[in-house]
Protein backbone atom coordinates (compact mmCIF):
# COMPACT_ATOMS: atom_id res chain seq x y z
CA UNK A 1 0.00 0.00 0.00
CA UNK A 2 1.77 3.15 -1.22
CA UNK A 3 0.86 6.68 -1.55
CA UNK A 4 1.49 7.79 -4.90
CA UNK A 5 0.89 10.97 -7.35
CA UNK A 6 -1.14 9.62 -11.11
CA UNK A 7 -0.07 11.92 -13.44
CA UNK A 8 -3.26 14.10 -15.13
CA UNK A 9 -3.59 16.33 -17.96
CA UNK A 10 -3.85 19.26 -15.49
CA UNK A 11 -1.01 17.90 -12.97
CA UNK A 12 -0.78 15.11 -10.14
CA UNK A 13 -3.63 13.69 -8.32
CA UNK A 14 -2.89 11.99 -5.06
CA UNK A 15 -4.07 8.44 -5.03
CA UNK A 16 -3.58 5.26 -2.85
CA UNK A 17 -2.32 2.60 -4.84
CA UNK A 18 -2.42 -1.49 -3.86
CA UNK A 19 -0.15 -3.85 -5.74
CA UNK A 20 -0.72 -7.58 -5.35
CA UNK A 21 2.87 -9.87 -5.06
CA UNK A 22 2.55 -10.91 -8.19
CA UNK A 23 2.18 -8.37 -10.35
CA UNK A 24 6.20 -7.84 -10.24
CA UNK A 25 5.49 -4.42 -11.08
CA UNK A 26 6.12 -1.03 -9.28
CA UNK A 27 2.88 0.89 -8.42
CA UNK A 28 4.66 4.53 -8.29
CA UNK A 29 5.75 4.19 -11.83
CA UNK A 30 3.19 2.01 -13.40
CA UNK A 31 0.39 4.47 -11.51
CA UNK A 32 2.49 7.51 -12.91
CA UNK A 33 2.60 5.78 -16.84
CA UNK A 34 0.78 7.39 -19.66
CA UNK A 35 -0.03 3.94 -20.58
CA UNK A 36 -2.36 3.52 -17.35
CA UNK A 37 -3.95 7.47 -18.19
CA UNK A 38 -4.67 5.79 -21.92
CA UNK A 39 -5.90 2.53 -19.76
CA UNK A 40 -8.36 4.40 -17.90
CA UNK A 41 -9.78 7.05 -20.56
CA UNK A 42 -9.64 4.40 -23.32
CA UNK A 43 -12.31 2.03 -20.86
CA UNK A 44 -14.68 5.48 -20.36
CA UNK A 45 -14.83 5.81 -23.77
CA UNK A 46 -15.82 2.68 -24.69
CA UNK A 47 -18.92 3.02 -21.96
CA UNK A 48 -17.46 1.26 -18.86
CA UNK A 49 -18.75 2.63 -15.43
CA UNK A 50 -16.37 4.17 -13.22
CA UNK A 51 -16.34 1.21 -11.30
CA UNK A 52 -15.82 -1.39 -13.94
CA UNK A 53 -13.01 0.56 -15.08
CA UNK A 54 -11.28 -0.15 -11.50
CA UNK A 55 -11.78 -3.51 -11.39
CA UNK A 56 -10.57 -3.51 -15.65
CA UNK A 57 -7.76 -1.84 -14.47
CA UNK A 58 -6.87 -4.65 -11.72
CA UNK A 59 -6.97 -7.79 -13.94
CA UNK A 60 -4.54 -6.24 -16.88
CA UNK A 61 -1.99 -4.08 -14.44
CA UNK A 62 -2.54 -5.57 -11.00
CA UNK A 63 -2.75 -2.64 -9.52
CA UNK A 64 -6.26 -1.46 -7.21
CA UNK A 65 -7.19 1.55 -8.48
CA UNK A 66 -10.20 3.45 -6.02
CA UNK A 67 -13.70 3.91 -8.59
CA UNK A 68 -13.55 7.11 -6.97
CA UNK A 69 -9.44 8.13 -8.00
CA UNK A 70 -10.70 7.15 -11.68
CA UNK A 71 -13.55 9.62 -11.50
CA UNK A 72 -11.53 12.52 -10.54
CA UNK A 73 -8.85 11.88 -13.08
CA UNK A 74 -11.60 11.62 -15.70
CA UNK A 75 -13.22 14.86 -14.34
CA UNK A 76 -9.77 16.45 -13.85
CA UNK A 77 -9.02 15.57 -17.91
CA UNK A 78 -12.16 16.93 -18.82
CA UNK A 79 -12.19 20.22 -16.99
CA UNK A 80 -9.08 20.89 -18.43
CA UNK A 81 -9.54 20.31 -21.93
CA UNK A 82 -12.95 22.12 -21.70
CA UNK A 83 -10.48 25.59 -19.87
CA UNK A 84 -7.82 24.89 -22.89
CA UNK A 85 -10.65 24.88 -25.18
CA UNK A 86 -11.96 28.04 -23.82
CA UNK A 87 -9.14 29.94 -23.45
CA UNK A 88 -8.23 28.72 -27.18
CA UNK A 89 -11.65 29.73 -28.24
CA UNK A 90 -10.80 33.45 -26.97
CA UNK A 91 -7.47 33.84 -28.17
CA UNK A 92 -8.61 33.34 -32.10
CA UNK A 93 -11.64 35.50 -31.92
CA UNK A 94 -9.06 38.62 -30.60
CA UNK A 95 -6.41 37.30 -33.22
CA UNK A 96 -9.37 38.01 -35.92
CA UNK A 97 -10.53 41.28 -34.05
CA UNK A 98 -13.68 39.18 -33.30
CA UNK A 99 -15.99 39.66 -30.00
CA UNK A 100 -15.51 37.42 -27.13
CA UNK A 101 -19.13 36.64 -27.85
CA UNK A 102 -17.69 35.40 -31.74
CA UNK A 103 -18.98 37.96 -33.48
CA UNK A 104 -17.15 40.39 -35.68
CA UNK A 105 -16.15 43.96 -34.43
CA UNK A 106 -15.96 45.27 -37.57
CA UNK A 107 -18.12 43.01 -40.32
CA UNK A 108 -16.83 45.03 -43.51
CA UNK A 109 -12.97 44.56 -42.38
CA UNK A 110 -13.58 40.82 -41.52
CA UNK A 111 -15.07 40.50 -45.02
CA UNK A 112 -11.90 41.86 -46.55
CA UNK A 113 -9.52 40.30 -44.09
CA UNK A 114 -10.85 37.03 -44.18
CA UNK A 115 -11.66 36.88 -47.75
CA UNK A 116 -15.85 36.50 -47.21
CA UNK A 117 -17.83 37.31 -50.39
CA UNK A 118 -21.69 36.62 -51.50
CA UNK A 119 -23.40 33.48 -52.41
CA UNK A 120 -23.29 35.04 -55.75
CA UNK A 121 -19.65 35.91 -56.17
CA UNK A 122 -18.86 32.19 -54.37
CA UNK A 123 -20.75 31.05 -57.38
CA UNK A 124 -21.68 28.76 -54.64
CA UNK A 125 -25.36 27.66 -55.62
CA UNK A 126 -26.65 26.15 -59.38
CA UNK A 127 -27.76 29.32 -61.00
CA UNK A 128 -31.75 28.85 -62.01
CA UNK A 129 -30.57 27.79 -65.70
CA UNK A 130 -28.12 24.85 -63.95
CA UNK A 131 -30.86 24.07 -62.01
CA UNK A 132 -33.25 23.99 -64.61
CA UNK A 133 -31.24 21.51 -66.75
CA UNK A 134 -30.44 19.31 -63.58
CA UNK A 135 -34.39 18.95 -62.98
CA UNK A 136 -34.77 18.14 -66.49
CA UNK A 137 -32.60 15.40 -66.43
CA UNK A 138 -34.22 14.21 -63.13
CA UNK A 139 -37.23 14.20 -64.38
CA UNK A 140 -36.52 12.31 -67.54
CA UNK A 141 -34.96 9.64 -65.43
CA UNK A 142 -38.07 9.53 -63.12
CA UNK A 143 -40.14 9.33 -66.55
CA UNK A 144 -38.12 5.94 -67.52
CA UNK A 145 -38.31 4.33 -64.20
CA UNK A 146 -41.93 4.87 -63.76
CA UNK A 147 -42.36 3.40 -67.40
CA UNK A 148 -40.31 0.69 -66.76
CA UNK A 149 -42.39 -0.41 -62.76
CA UNK A 150 -45.60 0.58 -64.20
CA UNK A 151 -47.53 -0.64 -67.57
CA UNK A 152 -50.40 1.35 -67.16
CA UNK A 153 -50.64 4.22 -69.66
CA UNK A 154 -52.70 5.91 -68.38
CA UNK A 155 -50.75 6.27 -65.25
CA UNK A 156 -48.33 9.87 -64.44
CA UNK A 157 -44.93 9.83 -62.70
CA UNK A 158 -44.27 12.21 -59.85
CA UNK A 159 -42.27 15.02 -61.23
CA UNK A 160 -40.10 17.99 -59.77
CA UNK A 161 -42.45 20.61 -60.58
CA UNK A 162 -41.33 23.49 -58.25
CA UNK A 163 -38.03 25.30 -58.65
CA UNK A 164 -38.08 26.97 -55.44
CA UNK A 165 -35.36 25.90 -54.21
CA UNK A 166 -31.10 25.96 -53.98
CA UNK A 167 -28.29 23.70 -54.24
CA UNK A 168 -24.86 23.90 -53.83
CA UNK A 169 -22.81 23.79 -56.50
CA UNK A 170 -20.81 21.09 -55.99
CA UNK A 171 -17.95 22.19 -58.26
CA UNK A 172 -17.01 25.08 -55.71
CA UNK A 173 -15.93 24.02 -52.31
CA UNK A 174 -18.43 24.31 -49.45
CA UNK A 175 -18.32 23.19 -45.79
CA UNK A 176 -20.76 20.91 -44.58
CA UNK A 177 -21.95 21.94 -40.41
CA UNK A 178 -24.59 19.52 -38.80
CA UNK A 179 -25.38 20.53 -35.58
CA UNK A 180 -28.02 18.75 -33.16
CA UNK A 181 -28.65 19.23 -29.30
CA UNK A 182 -28.80 16.00 -27.09
CA UNK A 183 -30.00 15.94 -23.81
CA UNK A 184 -29.13 13.23 -20.71
CA UNK A 185 -31.11 12.98 -16.75
CA UNK A 186 -29.95 15.75 -14.78
CA UNK A 187 -28.77 14.43 -11.28
CA UNK A 188 -31.44 15.58 -8.50
CA UNK A 189 -30.02 17.17 -5.03
CA UNK A 190 -28.53 14.54 -2.55
CA UNK A 191 -30.98 12.06 -0.51
CA UNK A 192 -29.09 13.16 2.40
CA UNK A 193 -27.61 16.84 2.12
CA UNK A 194 -25.64 16.45 5.16
CA UNK A 195 -24.47 13.34 4.23
CA UNK A 196 -25.79 10.13 4.52
CA UNK A 197 -26.19 9.30 8.73
CA UNK A 198 -23.90 6.78 10.19
CA UNK A 199 -25.73 3.49 11.95
CA UNK A 200 -25.17 3.74 15.62
CA UNK A 201 -23.66 1.20 17.16
CA UNK A 202 -25.36 -1.20 19.42
CA UNK A 203 -23.33 -0.26 22.28
CA UNK A 204 -23.60 3.61 22.79
CA UNK A 205 -21.73 5.44 25.46
CA UNK A 206 -23.54 8.24 27.13
CA UNK A 207 -21.73 11.37 26.14
CA UNK A 208 -20.62 13.75 28.39
CA UNK A 209 -22.28 17.12 28.66
CA UNK A 210 -20.11 19.80 26.39
CA UNK A 211 -18.48 22.62 27.71
CA UNK A 212 -18.99 25.96 26.67
CA UNK A 213 -15.89 26.14 24.93
CA UNK A 214 -16.84 23.34 23.65
CA UNK A 215 -20.25 24.21 22.45
CA UNK A 216 -18.18 27.06 20.72
CA UNK A 217 -15.55 25.11 19.13
CA UNK A 218 -18.31 22.87 17.86
CA UNK A 219 -20.37 25.84 16.56
CA UNK A 220 -17.01 27.45 14.48
CA UNK A 221 -16.37 24.13 13.11
CA UNK A 222 -19.98 23.59 11.43
CA UNK A 223 -19.47 27.46 10.27
CA UNK A 224 -15.99 26.29 8.74
CA UNK A 225 -17.78 23.63 7.02
CA UNK A 226 -20.21 25.46 5.29
CA UNK A 227 -18.27 28.30 4.34
CA UNK A 228 -16.22 25.67 2.16
CA UNK A 229 -18.84 23.92 1.01
CA UNK A 230 -20.16 27.50 -0.04
CA UNK A 231 -16.35 27.72 -1.78
CA UNK A 232 -16.66 24.43 -3.37
CA UNK A 233 -20.03 25.71 -4.75
CA UNK A 234 -18.43 28.87 -6.15
CA UNK A 235 -15.69 27.39 -7.65
CA UNK A 236 -17.84 24.76 -9.51
CA UNK A 237 -19.84 27.86 -11.13
CA UNK A 238 -16.50 29.59 -11.69
CA UNK A 239 -15.18 27.08 -14.19
CA UNK A 240 -18.69 25.86 -15.47
CA UNK A 241 -20.10 27.44 -19.10
CA UNK A 242 -22.58 28.99 -19.86
CA UNK A 243 -25.51 26.33 -19.32
CA UNK A 244 -24.40 25.20 -16.27
CA UNK A 245 -26.28 28.36 -14.48
CA UNK A 246 -29.41 27.80 -16.62
CA UNK A 247 -32.11 26.11 -14.47
CA UNK A 248 -32.83 23.69 -16.94
CA UNK A 249 -34.72 19.98 -16.37
CA UNK A 250 -31.89 18.22 -17.58
CA UNK A 251 -28.34 18.12 -18.60
CA UNK A 252 -28.09 19.79 -22.99
CA UNK A 253 -25.11 18.89 -24.76
CA UNK A 254 -24.68 20.47 -28.29
CA UNK A 255 -22.77 18.40 -31.03
CA UNK A 256 -21.56 19.62 -33.99
CA UNK A 257 -19.86 18.17 -37.04
CA UNK A 258 -17.95 19.95 -39.68
CA UNK A 259 -17.08 18.80 -42.81
CA UNK A 260 -14.74 19.95 -45.76
CA UNK A 261 -13.32 17.74 -48.70
CA UNK A 262 -11.90 14.49 -47.06
CA UNK A 263 -11.81 16.39 -43.38
CA UNK A 264 -13.89 16.19 -40.25
CA UNK A 265 -13.92 17.53 -37.01
CA UNK A 266 -16.30 16.78 -34.20
CA UNK A 267 -17.25 19.84 -31.61
CA UNK A 268 -18.72 19.56 -28.32
CA UNK A 269 -20.34 22.19 -25.81
CA UNK A 270 -22.46 22.40 -23.27
CA UNK A 271 -24.79 25.09 -24.48
CA UNK A 272 -26.17 26.03 -27.91
CA UNK A 273 -24.68 29.83 -28.08
CA UNK A 274 -21.21 27.91 -26.84
CA UNK A 275 -21.96 25.46 -29.39
CA UNK A 276 -21.81 28.29 -32.42
CA UNK A 277 -18.76 30.10 -31.14
CA UNK A 278 -16.52 26.97 -31.16
CA UNK A 279 -17.95 26.17 -34.85
CA UNK A 280 -17.03 29.95 -35.64
CA UNK A 281 -13.43 29.27 -33.61
CA UNK A 282 -12.50 26.45 -36.06
CA UNK A 283 -13.69 27.73 -39.31
CA UNK A 284 -11.65 30.90 -38.17
CA UNK A 285 -8.59 28.45 -37.14
CA UNK A 286 -8.88 26.23 -40.60
CA UNK A 287 -9.40 29.74 -42.86
CA UNK A 288 -13.01 28.33 -43.75
CA UNK A 289 -14.85 31.13 -43.22
CA UNK A 290 -14.14 32.61 -46.75
CA UNK A 291 -15.72 28.90 -47.84
CA UNK A 292 -20.04 28.45 -48.63
CA UNK A 293 -21.52 27.11 -45.28
CA UNK A 294 -24.10 24.55 -45.85
CA UNK A 295 -25.55 23.83 -42.09
CA UNK A 296 -28.29 20.86 -41.58
CA UNK A 297 -30.18 21.18 -38.86
CA UNK A 298 -33.38 18.96 -37.15
CA UNK A 299 -35.47 22.49 -37.75
CA UNK A 300 -35.43 23.81 -33.78
CA UNK A 301 -35.46 27.26 -33.42
CA UNK A 302 -32.95 28.16 -31.31
CA UNK A 303 -30.37 26.73 -33.96
CA UNK A 304 -32.21 28.73 -37.01
CA UNK A 305 -31.80 32.50 -34.30
CA UNK A 306 -28.16 31.21 -33.60
CA UNK A 307 -27.36 30.66 -37.36
CA UNK A 308 -28.54 34.09 -38.81
CA UNK A 309 -27.08 35.56 -35.28
CA UNK A 310 -23.48 34.35 -36.12
CA UNK A 311 -23.04 33.60 -39.54
CA UNK A 312 -25.60 36.27 -41.27
CA UNK A 313 -22.33 37.98 -43.15
CA UNK A 314 -21.21 34.69 -44.39
CA UNK A 315 -22.42 32.66 -47.68
CA UNK A 316 -24.64 29.79 -46.40
CA UNK A 317 -27.74 28.38 -46.84
CA UNK A 318 -29.90 26.25 -44.30
CA UNK A 319 -31.50 22.77 -44.94
CA UNK A 320 -33.64 20.58 -43.05
CA UNK A 321 -32.85 17.41 -42.22
CA UNK A 322 -34.88 14.86 -44.17
CA UNK A 323 -36.04 12.40 -41.74
CA UNK A 324 -37.20 14.95 -39.56
CA UNK A 325 -39.27 16.42 -42.44
CA UNK A 326 -41.05 13.26 -43.16
CA UNK A 327 -41.31 12.21 -39.61
CA UNK A 328 -42.91 15.03 -38.43
CA UNK A 329 -45.29 15.31 -41.51
CA UNK A 330 -45.66 11.86 -41.77
CA UNK A 331 -47.13 11.06 -37.93
CA UNK A 332 -49.21 13.99 -37.69
CA UNK A 333 -50.87 13.05 -40.85
CA UNK A 334 -51.27 9.49 -39.24
CA UNK A 335 -53.04 10.73 -36.28
CA UNK A 336 -55.45 12.13 -38.30
CA UNK A 337 -56.42 9.69 -40.47
CA UNK A 338 -59.38 6.82 -39.92
CA UNK A 339 -58.03 4.57 -42.63
CA UNK A 340 -57.28 0.84 -42.86
CA UNK A 341 -53.44 0.34 -42.76
CA UNK A 342 -53.68 -0.13 -46.45
CA UNK A 343 -55.44 2.53 -47.65
CA UNK A 344 -53.15 4.92 -45.29
CA UNK A 345 -50.07 3.32 -46.08
CA UNK A 346 -50.88 4.72 -49.78
CA UNK A 347 -51.94 7.97 -48.63
CA UNK A 348 -49.07 8.62 -46.69
CA UNK A 349 -46.35 7.16 -49.11
CA UNK A 350 -48.17 9.76 -51.65
CA UNK A 351 -47.15 12.37 -49.18
CA UNK A 352 -43.64 11.58 -48.53
CA UNK A 353 -43.18 11.53 -52.73
CA UNK A 354 -44.54 14.72 -52.70
CA UNK A 355 -42.16 15.48 -50.55
CA UNK A 356 -39.12 14.47 -51.31
CA UNK A 357 -39.52 15.87 -54.85
CA UNK A 358 -40.19 18.81 -53.12
CA UNK A 359 -43.94 19.77 -54.54
CA UNK A 360 -44.91 20.65 -50.69
CA UNK A 361 -48.16 22.26 -52.43
CA UNK A 362 -49.10 18.85 -53.44
CA UNK A 363 -48.25 17.62 -50.12
CA UNK A 364 -50.41 20.23 -48.68
CA UNK A 365 -53.47 19.71 -51.16
CA UNK A 366 -53.20 15.62 -50.36
CA UNK A 367 -53.25 16.61 -46.34
CA UNK A 368 -56.38 18.69 -47.07
CA UNK A 369 -57.89 16.14 -49.30
CA UNK A 370 -57.57 13.72 -46.30
CA UNK A 371 -59.95 15.45 -43.75
CA UNK A 372 -62.76 13.95 -45.62
CA UNK A 373 -61.26 10.27 -43.89
CA UNK A 374 -60.92 12.07 -40.40
CA UNK A 375 -63.11 13.28 -37.68
CA UNK A 376 -63.59 16.42 -35.67
CA UNK A 377 -61.47 15.28 -32.40
CA UNK A 378 -58.64 14.12 -35.32
CA UNK A 379 -58.62 16.70 -37.64
CA UNK A 380 -56.54 18.93 -35.70
CA UNK A 381 -53.64 16.48 -36.60
CA UNK A 382 -53.90 17.38 -40.08
CA UNK A 383 -53.75 21.01 -39.43
CA UNK A 384 -50.59 20.98 -37.16
CA UNK A 385 -49.13 18.71 -40.41
CA UNK A 386 -50.10 21.38 -43.35
CA UNK A 387 -48.29 24.23 -40.51
CA UNK A 388 -45.69 22.60 -40.02
CA UNK A 389 -45.11 22.63 -43.68
CA UNK A 390 -46.05 26.26 -44.21
CA UNK A 391 -43.15 27.04 -41.26
CA UNK A 392 -40.44 25.13 -42.80
CA UNK A 393 -41.33 25.54 -46.58
CA UNK A 394 -38.30 27.70 -46.51
CA UNK A 395 -35.61 25.13 -44.83
CA UNK A 396 -37.57 22.13 -47.34
CA UNK A 397 -34.76 21.24 -50.53
CA UNK A 398 -35.42 19.11 -53.90
CA UNK A 399 -34.19 15.56 -51.49
CA UNK A 400 -34.05 13.69 -54.62
CA UNK A 401 -32.13 15.85 -57.03
CA UNK A 402 -29.65 16.41 -53.83
CA UNK A 403 -29.34 12.35 -54.01
CA UNK A 404 -28.68 12.35 -57.69
CA UNK A 405 -25.74 15.24 -57.63
CA UNK A 406 -24.29 12.94 -54.61
CA UNK A 407 -25.02 15.57 -52.08
CA UNK A 408 -25.76 14.46 -48.13
CA UNK A 409 -29.50 14.85 -47.75
CA UNK A 410 -29.52 14.24 -43.64
CA UNK A 411 -27.95 14.97 -40.26
CA UNK A 412 -27.23 11.41 -39.58
CA UNK A 413 -23.35 12.08 -39.12
CA UNK A 414 -24.54 14.70 -36.02
CA UNK A 415 -26.97 11.99 -34.66
CA UNK A 416 -24.25 9.30 -34.70
CA UNK A 417 -22.03 11.07 -33.01
CA UNK A 418 -24.69 12.13 -30.35
CA UNK A 419 -24.91 8.35 -29.65
CA UNK A 420 -21.14 8.34 -29.40
CA UNK A 421 -20.57 10.92 -27.07
CA UNK A 422 -23.46 10.89 -24.75
CA UNK A 423 -26.10 8.30 -24.89
CA UNK A 424 -23.78 5.67 -25.14
CA UNK A 425 -21.93 6.19 -21.87
CA UNK A 426 -24.59 8.17 -19.94
CA UNK A 427 -28.44 6.90 -20.95
CA UNK A 428 -28.64 3.51 -18.95
CA UNK A 429 -31.61 2.87 -17.26
CA UNK A 430 -31.25 4.80 -13.94
CA UNK A 431 -28.36 7.04 -14.76
CA UNK A 432 -28.51 10.50 -13.40
CA UNK A 433 -25.21 13.40 -14.11
CA UNK A 434 -24.39 16.55 -12.57
CA UNK A 435 -23.68 19.12 -15.29
CA UNK A 436 -19.88 19.33 -14.48
CA UNK A 437 -19.80 15.61 -14.64
CA UNK A 438 -21.66 14.97 -17.85
CA UNK A 439 -20.09 17.59 -20.09
CA UNK A 440 -16.47 16.37 -18.92
CA UNK A 441 -17.41 12.94 -19.88
CA UNK A 442 -18.73 14.29 -22.97
CA UNK A 443 -15.42 16.70 -23.36
CA UNK A 444 -12.93 13.59 -23.71
CA UNK A 445 -15.05 11.08 -25.50
CA UNK A 446 -14.87 14.07 -28.16
CA UNK A 447 -11.26 14.48 -28.15
CA UNK A 448 -10.93 10.65 -28.72
CA UNK A 449 -13.18 10.74 -31.61
CA UNK A 450 -11.32 13.84 -32.95
CA UNK A 451 -7.89 11.86 -32.22
CA UNK A 452 -6.87 14.31 -29.78
CA UNK A 453 -6.97 12.81 -26.36
CA UNK A 454 -4.16 11.04 -26.38
CA UNK A 455 -2.01 13.51 -27.83
CA UNK A 456 -3.42 15.86 -24.67
CA UNK A 457 -2.18 12.73 -22.40
CA UNK A 458 1.43 12.73 -23.23
CA UNK A 459 4.20 14.42 -22.05
CA UNK A 460 5.03 16.25 -25.23
CA UNK A 461 1.79 18.09 -24.59
CA UNK A 462 2.69 20.52 -21.55
CA UNK A 463 5.51 22.13 -24.21
CA UNK A 464 3.92 21.42 -27.36
CA UNK A 465 -0.52 22.21 -26.17
CA UNK A 466 -2.90 20.49 -28.66
CA UNK A 467 -4.93 22.75 -30.49
CA UNK A 468 -8.38 21.56 -29.97
CA UNK A 469 -10.22 23.44 -33.09
CA UNK A 470 -7.50 22.67 -35.73
CA UNK A 471 -7.55 19.30 -37.65
CA UNK A 472 -4.07 19.35 -38.30
CA UNK A 473 -1.62 18.13 -35.31
CA UNK A 474 1.24 16.90 -36.65
CA UNK A 475 3.54 19.05 -34.36
CA UNK A 476 2.50 17.18 -31.95
CA UNK A 477 3.02 14.15 -33.55
CA UNK A 478 6.30 14.43 -34.82
CA UNK A 479 7.06 15.27 -31.01
CA UNK A 480 5.53 11.94 -29.50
Amino acid sequence: KKKVLVQSLTGEVSTVVYATSDAGLNPQSTARSEELLQLIHDHQNSGSSFRATSELIQKAVKVNISHRTTADIVNKTGNAIREQKSAQREAIFKKHNYTSDGRPLDVEASKKALGIKSTKELNAILTPSELAIAVRGLNDKLTVQHKQRHHLPDTKPNLVSNLGFCIENPSVPFVTICIDEVQAKRQDKSTYPEGKPKAKSKKTQPKRPLSKTDRRKQKRLAKKKRQTEAQKRSAIAAVSTLSFAEKRPSVYHTVAVIRWGDNKIVLHAPSVTEGFQDCVACLLDNGLMGCHLVFFIDGAKTLITNIDRYFGYCSHQVNLDWHHAVRAVIDMTSRGLCLKDTARDEALSEIKTQLWLFNWQKAKAAIINLKQHSNTDKVRHLDNAINYIDRKKSLLTCYALRKELRLINSSNAVEKHNDLIVSARQKGRGMSWSRLGSNNLAAIKTAAINGQLYLALSAKAAKNPVQWFRLDQTHLKEAA
